[in-house]
């Protein structure tokens, strides 16, 4: 379960209210959760988590949600385009996934062993390797970390959720997965089509739908049977894995 502890506040009653509106209302959510006892941190200043606190404090309400509105489930995007696009890694995930409270989001990670490198694509949005804070716990050279934009953090006394696609994303412990990523510096990898661009892999590394969809790009993944039959399709378009883990320059 995602590690609800980071940025969390102790929860007091609220004593004061803000009746009025605009700009006048943004600066009196801001003395109101100083006259709460329940503050925001810095780092968090500024962007929509601290609104949404702000706006729950306000309102006396204990939760809070965010919707992702930059979110790509690769609808119409055939395999040729998701791999020029996207590095393709296999991947088994161990360990618990922590949770942190960004300036517009909530994120979470899964630390993983990369088992293989298919493929590797330069960042698209390098702005989206930064935009979310770092682990506590660092990262070992031979995994890699994903970053899935949902999870479940409490701030200013305000649980804090973020959905989007990566909402419906789901790993086993130990189990193998073919991966669709966008890579990062630092072992850090983003999830590219939220639950479309995850693939079990079953014995001998065939491929195991992780979501039903119509998107092409996954139809063709299956088409290909297992691993093998991908490291073919990516050689014939001449995307050359590199050594190393994604990120790595």
């Amino acid at each position: 379960m995602p590690d609800k502890s980071r940025h969390s506040a102790p929860t007091t009653t609220v004593a004061c209210r803000c009746i009025l509106s605009g700009a006048a209302r943004a600066f009196c959510l801001t003395v109101l959760a100083s006259c709460s006892g329940r503050s925001i941190p810095s780092d968090l200043e500024g962007g929509r988590v601290a609104l949404a606190v702000r706006t729950a404090q306000a309102q006396h309400r204990v939760t809070a949600e965010l919707l992702e509105t930059d979110d790509d489930t690769g609808e119409g995007v055939d395999l040729t385009d998701a791999l020029w696009k996207y590095s393709a890694i296999t991947w088994r995930p161990y360990g618990l996934a922590t949770s942190a409270a960004g300036r517009n989001n909530v994120y979470t990670w899964r630390p993983g062993q990369l088992i293989e490198q298919l493929s590797r694509r330069p960042p698209i949005r390098e702005q989206r390797c930064s935009s979310a804070p770092l682990p506590s716990h660092g990262v070992n050279p031979t995994d890699v970390l994903l970053r899935l934009v949902t999870g479940s953090v409490t701030v200013g006394g305000v649980s804090v959720s973020t959905r989007s696609s990566d909402s419906e994303v789901g790993f086993v412990a130990g189990r193998d997965y073919l991966l669709l990523v966008e890579t990062c510096p630092g072992n850090i990898a983003l999830n590219a089509y939220g639950p479309y661009s995850v693939f079990p892999l079953g014995r001998n590394g065939t491929f195991v739908a992780a979501a039903s969809s119509g998107r092409p790009f996954t139809e063709q993944v299956l088409q290909l049977g297992n691993v093998t039959g991908l490291r073919k399709r990516i050689r014939s378009l001449q995307i050359a894995p590199r050594q190393g883990i994604p990120g790595n320059r």
